[in-house]
């Protein structure tokens, strides 16, 4: 398997292209203003349930014992524990993923894709979070931090043939990137210097 493709596979993968992954959505404003909800979709039958007033995630019962495919995606029916009622959950998959949720009183909630970002807390100074993601499109990494979110810098390829090795715009310091394992792994990042620096898998509870 190419560097490549195993970039491209893992990022699939925990991006939820296919069943056996998982994956991150997100509501704002629906039940209550001021109020996200959160869903999380995992390994195609387990389904979490979560807000930003209480991060504890609830796993929800799953009425069906698989999902079912559909043209759009995958369907699912849940329901929270110590109740009947039962909330419909439709997967979107394409360039407008989401998540929508038909409730028992007939109500529709979409819920948007969130994406694959990973993360790392205080290894260049203390108080800041550096973030990864990868943008699949355009073969490379963006990276971004806590300090300034919105600035998004696209790494580059050191060559142009080598998925590991990047290099911030007109920098000349390289680093290697690796993905571990395919699904649900972190990120090593090997500095110029030779320091590792690992990213998490970033859970959206904070």
């Amino acid at each position: 398997m190419t560097k490549l493709l195993m970039i491209i596979v893992a990022f699939f993968c925990l991006g939820r292209t296919y069943p056996q992954a998982q994956a991150f959505y997100r509501s704002k404003d629906f039940e209550q203003k001021g109020v996200t909800e959160y869903i999380k979709i995992m390994w195609a039958k387990s389904v979490y349930y979560w807000t930003s007033a209480n991060k504890k995630d609830l796993l929800l019962i799953n009425r069906k014992k698989t999902i079912t495919p559909v043209k759009t995606g995958y369907y699912y029916e849940v329901s929270f524990p110590n109740s009947k009622a039962v909330y419909k959950l439709n997967e979107i998959y394409g360039k407008n993923r989401k998540l929508i949720c038909t409730h028992p009183d007939g109500r529709t909630q979409v819920f948007e894709a969130l994406p694959t970002i990973f993360r790392s807390k205080d290894f260049e100074k203390t108080g800041v979070t550096e973030y990864l993601t990868y943008d699949i499109e355009q073969e490379t990494y963006l990276y971004f931090t806590s300090k300034n979110g919105r600035n998004r810098i696209k790494l580059m390829r050191a060559k142009e043939d080598d998925y590991l090795l990047y290099k911030f715009p007109r920098g000349r310091g390289i680093y290697r990137i690796e993905v571990e394992g395919v699904c649900l792994g972190g990120i090593r990042c090997t500095h110029p210097d030779g320091r590792m620096q690992y990213f998490e898998f970033y859970q959206w509870k904070d």
